[in-house]
């Protein structure tokens, strides 16, 4: 995984989430948030923490920090999106809901 630095610094934090649908029909969720970060057509995902039961209203209170250097390259620009998964080890995980991409420039 690249080590990212750039001069422009962007503190990310993922408070919470409304989800509208569930994929567990005997129990609670268990979601996450994860960020994906592409920056000169490199992505990187960041996996947050479990809600373990959080159901449709997690609440996470992540933050990270993600350096860019906001300039779009012959590449592409770069971009942030945010998804919820929702964590089973059984039969894997499901994406639950996602922003579209953002783009940072």
């Amino acid at each position: 995984m690249p080590e990212w630095v750039g001069p422009y610094k962007l503190k990310v934090k993922v408070i919470s989430a409304a989800l509208t649908r569930s994929t567990d029909l005997l129990s609670k969720m268990d979601p996450y948030a994860q960020i994906e970060f592409t920056r000169a057509g490199v992505t990187r995902q960041l996996k947050g923490p479990t809600h373990k039961s959080g159901h449709k209203t997690p609440a996470w209170n992540w933050e990270i920090d993600l350096y860019y250097g906001g300039e779009a390259t012959s590449i592409g620009a770069d971009t942030l999106k945010v998804s919820v998964f929702e964590e089973d080890l059984v039969t894997g995980n499901d994406l639950v809901g996602e922003s579209p991409p953002i783009l940072m420039s």
